[in-house]
């Protein structure tokens, strides 16, 4: 039962009516290939799992997931897959479990959109990132953030992947108000953006955020995606960058998992020269925002941050914006960041599991 290394946890919840584990089966498959190259061994486990002294996880070994008797986690990994299943119960007794035995416990949660702007705000060094945000009240404070900025985001604080946003714009005496993937509604004042709005959002919490007329690769808008992790001395360093693409002209958010890398999306949009500035912003940027969120509000319960990833945009005139962060990065399309960020996690943990 016991083992010699360290036990890095991987805490996922349960599939109903199955052992089976809920979340993303290839990246925990690759990190338990990995985890012996690094000291531990790498394990997934569901609340159910745990008993008081050891518990019953999977292994990935000779081809096949198996599960086995294993001491409790030295340090444990949260990937529960969303939120929903991160507000039951079990993930919140067995959060509380581990807790209580002074186990590290890294990425506690999923943020909120305007937690993450809170917490950033609070750091003179990454507020020059920082687009005007506010949370959506009512009628005339939208209609007052319309009539500041021209160009306004609205978006589900709780939202992931572009999911429920929308966007409204002045186009000559007009208002669009539009949402991904539906036809445009065309209205007559900023008050009547305002009215439609709130309306969309009252069941709903949503923050409204400046717009920014970004940088296109082959007339498509694009942003940055900033990797940043704790490394084997628990530092925030930049891992890699990845960029999203929109599908289209007319698309109001990118997606990521393009076939342009940064360096491309950037050289065609700016040349060789002000691409390797961007690019050197970008990856200095990672530190300082990840630490500011982390120091101001991610962490306060107690549970570090070992890894978030920071969706940034990059307008037209190459200044960059942090847009939103997220506290369970997807692993990256590219292969070489991928490896990259799978060692450096590994290597993090076992800086945690060593104390």
């Amino acid at each position: 039962m016991s083992a010699s290394r360290p036990v890095l946890g991987i805490l996922a919840t349960r599939r109903e009516g199955s052992w089976r584990f809920h979340g993303n089966v290839a990246y925990f498959r690759r990190l338990c290939a990995l985890g012996g190259r690094h000291g531990l061994l790498v394990t997934v486990f569901t609340p159910e799992d745990l008993g008081d002294a050891s518990m019953r996880a999977h292994v990935f070994e000779r081809g096949a997931w198996r599960r086995r008797e294993v001491a409790l986690p030295s340090v444990v990994y949260n990937r529960v897959a969303d939120r929903l299943l991160e507000r039951t119960p079990a993930v919140a007794a067995a959060k509380r479990f581990f807790a209580e035995r002074g186990i590290p416990f890294f990425n506690r949660g999923f943020f909120d959109k305007w937690s993450v702007h809170r917490w950033a705000s609070r750091s003179p060094e990454a507020r020059r990132w920082l687009l005007p945000t506010e949370r959506v009240g009512d009628a005339a404070q939208v209609r007052d953030f319309l009539e500041n900025h021209g160009l306004v985001y609205f978006k589900p604080v709780d939202g992931r992947a572009g999911e429920g946003i929308l966007r409204a714009r002045a186009v000559d005496a007009r208002w669009e108000l539009v949402s991904d993937g539906a036809r445009a509604r065309w209205l007559a004042s900023p008050a009547a953006v305002a009215r439609a709005v709130v309306r969309a959002t009252r069941d709903r919490a949503h923050v409204m955020q400046r717009g920014v007329a970004l940088a296109v690769v082959h007339g498509r808008p694009f942003d940055l995606c900033v990797l940043a992790q704790k490394d084997e001395r628990g530092r925030w360093a930049t891992t890699g960058t990845g960029a999203s693409v929109a599908t289209g002209p007319g698309v109001i958010i990118t997606h990521y998992g393009s076939s342009f890398t940064p360096a491309h999306a950037l050289a065609e949009a700016f040349g060789l020269t002000e691409a390797r500035r961007i690019q050197r912003e970008a990856r200095d940027l990672g530190p300082i925002l990840a630490a500011a969120i982390e120091r101001h509000g991610a962490a306060d319960d107690g549970a570090a941050l070992g890894e978030l990833s920071l969706d940034v945009g990059v307008g037209a005139d190459g200044r960059l914006w942090l847009f939103e962060a997220n506290a369970k990065p997807m692993p990256s399309n590219l292969p070489e960041i991928r490896a990259r960020a799978a060692g450096r996690l590994l290597d993090f943990c076992r800086h945690l599991a060593r104390g």
